[in-house]
């Protein structure tokens, strides 16, 4: 792709202040999609040149450099290790989109099953990311405090408990603990701070897991436990899910003290969409915020014309 940069931006980077770049980057996409594209692949790619923050000398040199004409290369493995910690996330950002493409009542009438579709994989994909990123989280820590973890401790975030083996002899056994004790369990431990079971980002929490839960479990069976369908339990619990996760990178400082970690709770946690995405031309990938286009939803789920017409 050719790129289009408005120079207006040219220095865009003397900003030392990441938070104010990144702010203005936000705004830079509504307003100039192709000169945000540029921005953000620098921003990126100084990141991932050295796993740290980035100067402003470092940034401006990518960005002449690009203005020039020139070519910006990085190892495909660098960006899947920055992809890697939240590609559960990204992933359910993804299918989010899709669903706030066919949320609205006239798309649901006419492509009604393509509704029904977008809203479930959305609430699925929401609350399996979740619950796959606390683990992971438990796993690291685990590892990363292992020689100051007491051995109650480590085996709760590992969900293993004592037992007597065959031999007589003392063991650990896997185990499933209830999900929303665990992820209490696992946010206190790595942030120092707790989840409180009365405010009403845990109600939102809760009622987001209750509705994947129905979905999976209980839909058509009578009586219903939950409202699957209710946009805002989606709505606010997708938002939830990413503050949580947006502070565990900061709060917990095995994350807080590594740069790209910051990255991904603005980027990853902080936007509704992906921040990689597939790209459509080429043989890579696209890095930056996109939109999803409700046609492009109808041509991939809605393939053929329809057999039949409302009567008038």
């Amino acid at each position: 792709m050719i790129e289009a940069f408005d120079r207006k931006y040219e220095q865009f980077f003397d900003e030392p202040s990441y938070e104010l770049r990144w702010s203005r980057l936000k705004e830079i996409f509504s307003e100039d999609s192709s000169s945000f594209r540029v921005l953000f692949v620098v921003e990126t790619m100084a990141l991932l040149d050295s796993w740290r923050e980035p100067t402003t000398a470092e940034l401006n040199k990518i960005l002449r450099h690009k203005i020039n004409g020139g070519q910006v290369a990085v190892c495909i493995g660098n960006v899947v290790d920055l992809f890697r910690p939240v590609w559960p996330l990204e992933v359910a950002k993804a299918e989010f989109l899709v669903y706030r493409a066919t949320a609205n009542a006239d798309f649901r009438h006419k492509y009604f099953l393509t509704g029904i579709r977008a809203a479930a994989t959305a609430l699925v994909q929401t609350w399996w990311a979740f619950e796959t990123l606390m683990n992971d989280f438990a796993g690291i820590i685990a590892k990363e405090r292992a020689a100051t973890l007491d051995p109650l401790t480590r085996a709760l975030l590992e969900e293993k408990k004592p037992t007597i083996d065959r031999t007589g002899d003392l063991s650990l056994e896997p185990y499933f603990q209830p999900i929303m004790n665990r992820i209490q369990l696992i946010y206190k431990i790595l942030t120092g701070e707790v989840l409180d079971r009365g405010s009403s980002e845990w109600q939102r929490l809760d009622a987001l897991k209750n509705n994947r839960d129905a979905y999976v479990h209980r839909v058509g069976k009578v009586p219903a436990e939950a409202d699957i369908w209710d946009d805002a339990t989606l709505v606010n619990g997708f938002s939830t899910i990413r503050d949580i996760v947006a502070r565990v990178f900061i709060k917990t400082r095995e994350f807080a003290a590594k740069f790209c970690y910051k990255y991904l709770a603005f980027w990853s946690c902080g936007m509704e969409s992906p921040f990689i995405w597939d790209g459509n031309e080429g043989t890579g990938f696209y890095l930056g915020t996109a939109e999803v286009d409700p046609e492009s939803v109808v041509k991939l789920f809605a393939p053929a014309p329809g057999s039949f017409s409302h009567a008038p």
